[in-house]
């Protein structure tokens, strides 16, 4: 079964965006950015991209690692978060059995979802913050 069109990353500006806006976690087998969907489509579904350079091997290799990696991202879609994710692969991919690759990408998905939610936690509240001090100038004007 094929990973649907909607739930892949297929333009730049979509990678882009993630990848400056994401929570970042490294191993030896790849890199995953994740981070919330833009507002104008936020909630609808997750979505997913691999990035495989040349540096992985020849295209036979390449093309290899990005089926593993969308076959884990697809079959365990219902219990990662909704996010965008982008996974840049690296060469040991090619050599890690695909049990070890799913509970090591499952394990990064969790801990950066969790690392997602302080970010955003400590965001609303320095706003919150900064729209009490705003609000309250300190002189009584009458």
């Amino acid at each position: 079964m094929r990973l649907k069109k909607c739930a892949r990353l297929r333009k730049t500006t979509d990678y882009e965006f993630v990848r400056r806006n994401a929570e970042r976690a490294h191993t030896g087998a790849f890199v995953l950015y994740l981070t919330r969907a833009p507002q104008e489509s936020a909630g609808a579904f997750s979505r997913f991209g691999v990035v495989a350079s040349k540096r992985v091997g020849g295209a036979v290799a390449r093309n290899k690692i990005k089926r593993r990696w969308r076959e884990i991202y697809r079959t365990n879609q219902e219990v990662l978060p909704h996010c965008y994710i982008v996974l840049h692969a690296k060469r040991a991919s090619l050599n890690t059995p695909y049990s070890e690759l799913e509970n090591m990408f499952l394990l990064c998905c969790q801990k950066l979802a969790v690392r997602l939610e302080k970010r955003e936690a400590r965001a609303n509240k320095e706003k919150s913050s900064l729209g009490e001090k705003k609000r309250s100038p300190g002189i009584n004007r009458q």
